[in-house]
């Protein structure tokens, strides 16, 4: 790691925020999982802004009413946002609760509405959602790839796809045999129209 400074790379080691030490290790350095770094990837929801996040949930796995879910920083939506791009642990009943509640506003097309109607989907809270939702353990989830077919249609996205195998070791199998979920066929066969 000749390009990063040292002081950048022991602070981006630190333990106090795990997620970024592991992932550190894990891209920047090429290191293999051990028992030291499976042990601070479990603590990733005792990171103080992922911790406060889940501290304000209600039981339903929102933050606010649902008229809100778009309100800047502070809806819904926005708190997934940022608890996938803080690598929360999935395995919290408290964020599938808030993925399911993100999955329930969810649109028919695969988007987002900042007003839950379809006139106001937008692309980028769409990309977003979906991003965070890939990080919180539905990668391969049919209602995710239904995010793929909606941006590819919106914004014209062909190679628009979340690879499973970088989102979560520990959630996440390598891909194999089976069947291709619904939702993924009708996106490969629009994107293959398109040429």
């Amino acid at each position: 790691m000749e390009r990063v400074p040292p002081a950048t790379l022991e602070w981006l080691l630190a333990e106090d925020n795990p997620a970024v030490a592991v992932l550190t290790r894990r891209v920047l350095l090429g290191e293999k999982d051990s028992g030291e770094t499976r042990a601070l990837w479990a603590r990733r929801n005792e990171y103080p802004p992922v911790a406060m996040i889940l501290a304000a949930i209600d039981n339903e796995g929102k933050w606010t009413t649902p008229g809100r879910d778009y309100n800047k920083y502070g809806g819904n939506m926005w708190q997934i946002h940022f608890l996938g791009e803080l690598w929360a642990d999935p395995t919290d009943a408290r964020i599938q609760a808030a993925a399911e509640y993100a999955f329930s506003r969810q649109l028919p097309d695969g988007s987002w509405s900042v007003n839950g109607r379809p006139t106001a989907a937008i692309s980028c809270l769409t990309a977003n959602v979906g991003r965070a939702l890939a990080r919180l353990g539905h990668a391969r989830d049919e209602r995710v790839f239904a995010i793929h077919a909606h941006l590819d249609r919106d914004v014209g996205l062909p190679r628009a796809r979340i690879n499973p195998r970088v989102v979560d070791r520990e959630r996440v199998p390598e891909p194999g045999p089976g069947p291709e979920p619904p939702a993924y066929r009708r996106y490969r066969r629009a994107r293959d129209l398109r040429g």
